[in-house]
């Protein structure tokens, strides 16, 4: 659902609308419609939209993405075992509509509250707190992150989706800690990342890259600019984990 209101948003005219309609379909399954007052595109190009890394004509549009987020989507719906439909006019805009299986009674069906996004929280000392700041203007990476760390009662989180707004919660904060995302709007990562090793006060805090840019030459140009490591995008639990325990260990 937040990918698809994020792309009804992002790719909507100036002014445009959006109409979320919720009905009960066949065999009392659910469906949940996004609509949107975008641009639209032709139907020989709706099997594109669902593969890995495709963003049709948005690269040209200068709305950021990485082409993985309907993907994502549409495999989740999968394993819920939904369906989504696709509906789109050029020049009218698009519908997205989600088809999901009814639940169960929790009672007779528990829901286990393991999202599968959380690591083994004994895997960083229990017995310390710490201050991770984690810059990034996508909010469902925050998101993401968020999810992530509530395993870890001993970590507090805090964000910015702005590099010049994270350098001054670097200052504020003195993070044990600090996640930046490379492509940011106004002051990249790269700039973010020379202000703070610059600055007395914040340049021994180490910092990672988190990066959608997952070449192996991106890694060793964010490397050589001075990160104490670099994530690719999408995050691999596992080694996100591993990375920060490890800088909060030697801090």
């Amino acid at each position: 659902m937040l990918n698809l209101l994020s792309n009804a948003v992002k790719y909507n005219i100036e002014n445009g609308l959006i109409s979320i309609y919720y009905r009960m379909g066949e065999g009392g399954r659910i469906r949940i419609s996004i609509e949107d007052t975008g641009l639209g595109f032709s139907e020989d190009k709706i099997d594109e939209l669902f593969e890995p890394f495709s963003r049709l004509d948005a690269d040209h549009s200068g709305v950021q993405g990485t082409g993985i987020g309907l993907t994502i989507t549409q495999r989740l719906i999968e394993q819920m075992r939904g369906d989504i439909f696709v509906e789109s006019v050029p020049g009218k805009g698009s519908c997205f509509t989600l088809e999901l299986a009814p639940g169960k009674d929790p009672e007779q069906n528990p829901i286990s509250d393991d999202s599968g996004l959380e690591a083994e929280p004994n895997s960083i000392n229990p017995d310390k707190r710490y201050t991770l700041l984690y810059i990034e203007d996508n909010p469902d990476n925050l998101i993401f992150i968020r999810q992530v760390l509530k395993a870890y009662t001993n970590i507090h989180l805090i964000t910015s989706m702005e590099g010049k707004a994270g350098i001054e919660l670097a200052l504020a904060y003195r993070p044990d800690l600090i996640l930046m995302d490379i492509h940011l709007p106004g002051m990249d990562g790269f700039m973010a990342l020379k202000a703070l090793r610059a600055n007395q006060e914040t340049q021994s805090i180490p910092v990672v890259a988190v990066s959608a840019s997952a070449m192996g030459e991106d890694v060793e140009i964010g490397m050589n600019a001075g990160f104490d490591a670099y994530l690719t995008k999408p995050i691999n639990v596992t080694r996100l984990m591993e990375v920060v325990g490890r800088l909060l260990e030697t801090n």
